[in-house]
């Protein structure tokens, strides 16, 4: 219990939270078809219980590119699902940088 098989991602309820970024119902779903708890699929992306449950009841929105990545990462969603294209977090940093002289 708690793996994900290559037909997960192929849920459509999965699909449409992950593609409208409600990671809520990313959390939910993922969690009622992998049978998985509320702390591990926190261990899995790097949030406490409590945040994972806030998430979960929309007490909490996910803003952070950061927290998305972790998210993405650690459950595996596959990068043609994102509506950002998952971009490295490399590549988000780089268009900010600032103009400087050019070599």
């Amino acid at each position: 219990m708690g793996d994900s098989g290559p037909d997960l991602w192929a849920h459509p309820q999965l699909i449409a939270a992950v593609t409208a970024e409600d990671w809520g119902a990313v959390f939910r779903t993922y969690r009622k078809l992998t049978g998985l708890s509320q702390t591990k699929l926190g261990e899995r992306v790097g949030l406490v219980q409590p945040d994972v449950s806030a998430i979960e009841r929309g007490h909490r929105r996910v803003t952070s590119v950061e927290v998305q990545q972790r998210i993405r990462s650690g459950l595996d969603i596959p990068a043609d699902l994102s509506r950002t294209g998952a971009l490295a977090p490399a590549q988000q940093v780089a268009q900010l940088a600032l103009p400087g002289p050019r070599a």
